[in-house]
């Protein structure tokens, strides 16, 4: 059965990731995008809610981030529409390769890349940061980035359990940048100043 499964997934990996690769296209060709903030120069862990990964994915793509990414056959079309981004993936969750994932991260940013992670993903609970996020800035010195954004077009998918915001084509999109979270505290302070700041 897990092999079939793994089967129909890598059978409709390529379909769905370009519909969504495409349809992400049009939105970002037709839109006005605006970016708030600042956008650190410097290595960092670029934290969201997932239920900004609709556009966040292919923004980061822009600037060849790395993103954390479940290995589960149901995100196979996920890390394909990553990679169509120009996103590179890290696969793992707390549950599947974590340790592995954690270790590659560490390295990637002390080889000067740039991690994005969604931080109540991949199946929440919804609006509830794990503590894998505050363990690579503390492993890593890397500071933290909030990131979110808003459209005013965009619709709230409320039947799911992330409620995702899904910008329209023709739309204003405002990505906003907060500012950096150091790991200058320990992990419990440092995973309530997340929660504040997302």
């Amino acid at each position: 059965m897990k092999m079939l499964r793994r089967v129909v997934w890598r059978v409709l990996e390529w379909p769905i990731a370009l519909a969504w690769y495409g349809y992400a296209t049009i939105v970002r060709a037709t839109s006005r995008v605006t970016i708030e903030g600042k956008v650190p120069d410097e290595p960092s862990i670029f934290i969201n809610w997932h239920r900004y990964q609709p556009f966040l994915i292919p923004h980061h793509g822009t600037y060849g981030r790395f993103m954390l990414v479940s290995p589960a056959p149901p995100l196979f079309p996920i890390a394909r529409f990553c990679r169509l981004c120009g996103l590179q993936v890290v696969f793992g969750t707390s549950r599947d390769r974590g340790k592995q994932a954690l270790d590659e991260m560490v390295t990637l940013l002390a080889a000067g890349r740039s991690i994005t992670l969604a931080v109540d993903g991949p199946a929440g609970p919804a609006f509830e940061p794990k503590r894998g996020c505050v363990e690579l800035s503390i492993r890593t010195g890397a500071a933290m980035v909030p990131v979110k954004y808003e459209c005013r077009r965009g619709i709230t998918m409320n039947w799911r359990w992330d409620r995702t915001l899904m910008p329209l084509p023709f739309d204003d999109i405002v990505v906003r940048y907060g500012d950096p979270i150091p790991p200058d505290r320990d992990a419990d302070a440092l995973l309530d100043a997340v929660r504040h700041a997302l």
